[in-house]
């Protein structure tokens, strides 16, 4: 070549792994492009390693907010639908943005990184969950609280700003947010009646 030597090299590839191409990089039009396929699992080990590799955090402080993204940038809208109904099936609330990536939403953290783990499996990787506010890992809203235990969400309401039940707020005027241990609070409240 006129700018000089230019060496490639190859390997000799194993029947298994070719099986996976085939899986995940069907013919589209002529052309083979990577795609979920069908079969694809959403395990915690599958998911850590998708948010490792392609998933971003975003944390705002002064607003208070945070959500996370999962790069889907090259799959077909409906694929990306696909993966986003399998992670909000184990109630990881997500949905599939304008931009073709999944974004979970601040409701679905808690869920996201018990599916997950809160630490990451590889010290690089540190912050990726060092940013996120402890409480964020075990909190719930009140309305799910409210859910969970099959109560009115009016009267929880009532004994939150009342005081009877305590909650954790991350600034003066955020939401309300019950820790185990409020929900703890909250069980006591309704085997004793004034919960219902």
């Amino acid at each position: 070549m006129n700018q000089g030597f230019m060496w490639s090299g190859t390997t000799k590839h194993h029947p298994d792994i070719q099986k996976q191409y085939l899986r995940w990089y069907p013919e589209i039009n002529g052309k083979r492009t990577k795609q979920p396929p069908n079969d694809v699992r959403i395990t915690p080990k599958s998911v850590m390693l998708w948010y490792l590799g392609d998933g971003s955090l975003y944390a705002n402080n002064k607003e208070n907010t945070i959500s996370i993204q999962l790069s889907t940038d090259s799959f077909l809208p409906e694929k990306v639908r696909f993966l986003a109904n399998k992670l909000n099936s184990i109630s990881i609330h997500c949905h599939r943005t304008n931009d073709n990536r999944i974004r979970i939403s601040s409701k679905g953290i808690p869920a996201f990184f018990n599916f997950i783990g809160d630490k990451s499996p590889i010290k690089c990787y540190d912050y990726k969950f060092d940013r996120v506010p402890i409480w964020r890992f075990s909190s719930k809203r009140m309305s799910e609280v409210a859910n969970d235990l099959d109560i009115s969400y009016n009267r929880l309401s009532h004994l939150v700003k009342i005081g009877k039940i305590d909650c954790y707020r991350a600034s003066e005027k955020g939401r309300p947010r019950l820790l185990p241990e409020h929900i703890e609070q909250a069980k006591k409240l309704k085997l004793e009646g004034q919960l219902y």
